[in-house]
């Protein structure tokens, strides 16, 4: 067993570059995608855009474009339905996954609260498609209207 972990790691790290470069090409569109597919009037806030970050995750708000950007739907409410439609996704930063509230991650990167609250977390794998991103980024969306669509009507 310790032979295989040794070879499973040289596998790993002899792979690493390229696997790194597919996660940043994924995100990449992904971010790119998220913006340029949202819904007249909303639009997404990259967390961390700009920075190095790990290459196969981006943390992004969902928010209504006005005078004032706000976030258009809590982040609770997004990652329930998107996993009801099998996407999986998860809330704020890792670090804080499964805490109410805004991340106190975002929070002391200067996130708004008001922003903050509406961040969720994507992730890409190895299998992981750029047809994949596109069905996703979709799903975003539409989740996002069907969310406020719900809210206005209760």
């Amino acid at each position: 067993m310790i032979a295989g972990l040794g070879e499973a790691s040289h596998l790993v790290v002899a792979r690493l570059h390229t696997i790194s470069v597919h996660y940043r090409n994924l995100i990449a569109h992904f971010e790119t995608q998220i913006r340029v597919r949202a819904p007249l009037g909303f639009g997404a806030v990259i967390h961390g855009e700009g920075a190095n970050r790990i290459p196969n995750t981006c943390n992004f708000s969902v928010v209504r474009v006005g005078a004032d950007t706000e976030g258009a739907t809590t982040a609770m409410a997004l990652v329930k339905r998107l996993l009801e439609k099998g996407v999986t996704v998860g809330k704020g930063a890792a670090c804080h996954t499964g805490v109410d509230g805004p991340s106190a991650t975002l929070l002391a990167m200067q996130v708004p609260p008001v922003i903050a609250r509406s961040a969720i977390r994507f992730s890409v794998g190895r299998e992981t498609k750029v047809e994949d991103v596109d069905r996703v980024v979709a799903l975003i969306w539409e989740t996002v209207l069907e969310v406020l669509g719900d809210a206005a009507t209760a």
